[in-house]
Formats: C-alpha cells, sequence, structure tokens
C-alpha cells in the first residue's frame, strides 16, 4: 500500500544518512505525507491546536513535515544536484535534513517550532558539525520567530520564512 501512495506523490520515503559518526547510528527510513494540511486534517487538528506551545506532540513533527517537503521540492529544481536523508542515532542526536552533494559537501537543517532560540536547541547541530569538520558546508536552525541568530561557523538560527527569500 505504501507504494502506491507514494507512487500518487503523496508520501515521501527520506532514507538514513550513515557515515559511521558513532557506532549507534539508526538505519531507519523516515517516512513524510507530502501535504502537511492533509496531515492536520486526518489529525483532527485546528489551528487553534497548533499555535506553539500548545501541542508540541503534533505542532513540532507537523513543522519538520513541512520543512522537508518544501526543501525537497527546492531541491528538485536546484541546478546543485542533491540527495536528501536524515540522520538519527542511538543517543537521540538527530538532524531533520542533511543535504549531500555528490562531491560530499554536506549541510544539514533542524526545525524547532519555537519562536525563540536557545543553546540547547543547536546543541545537535553543532555536534554534527563537530563530527563533519570542513565536509558540513552550512547548518540552519529553522523556527517559527523572525530573525536570524548566528550559531558559530557555518551555523545560523534562521526563521522559517528565510525558505523563500532570494
Amino acid at each position: 500500500m505504501w507504494r502506491r501512495v507514494q507512487h500518487v506523490a503523496l508520501l515521501h520515503l527520506i532514507p538514513p544518512w550513515s557515515r559511521n559518526l558513532t557506532r549507534r547510528e539508526v538505519d531507519r527510513r523516515r517516512l513524510y505525507l507530502t501535504d502537511s494540511g492533509l496531515v492536520a486534517h486526518l489529525l483532527g487538528l485546528t489551528a487553534a491546536r497548533l499555535v506553539p506551545g500548545r501541542d508540541p506532540d503534533h505542532a513540532g513533527p507537523l513543522l519538520e513535515g513541512f520543512a522537508v517537503e518544501q526543501l525537497r521540492r527546492q531541491a528538485w529544481w536546484s541546478n546543485e544536484e542533491v540527495r536528501l536523508f536524515h540522520y538519527r542515532d542511538y543517543d537521540q542526536r538527530e538532524i531533520d535534513l542533511v543535504v549531500e552533494t555528490p562531491d560530499g559537501r554536506v549541510a544539514a537543517i533542524e526545525t524547532k517550532t519555537s519562536s525563540s532560540i536557545g543553546e540547547r536547541d543547536a546543541r545537535h547541530l553543532r555536534w554534527f558539525a563537530d563530527k563533519l569538520g570542513d565536509r558540513l558546508v552550512a547548518g540552519a536552525l529553522l523556527h517559527t520567530g523572525s530573525t536570524a541568530v548566528p550559531l558559530g561557523p557555518r551555523l545560523a538560527a534562521l526563521p522559517l520564512s528565510a525558505l523563500w527569500m532570494g
């Protein structure tokens, strides 16, 4: 059944990114329904329930799915050939989207429903950047706020709206 749903472009599978950063990497594909509005409807979620902080069990995954789908669409028409992955290990470190070029350059993207970003929010992104060194060309923590905040070399917290800025 999943293949049929994927065939009509309602479902997208993102493979795991595994480059032996640790011996404890999770090797599972991640499943995204391509229409976050449809997902919200099927779950009976209203706009009032999705206000940041009100229903984090649903708002976080919906925002992540929305951002991943937007980035997947942009990758499709990009001049740069890229492959999309996700990363997770058994120590619960997770990167929502790993974008890799054929020559091994990597960008890492995390999403947060919060409009203000703290040090703790960027810990997985920083860990990933430390492990990859110069292979990581950029890391972004997308959030629901309106300001960009530098997080360190090649890392920044960016408003989700940055996805549509030239």
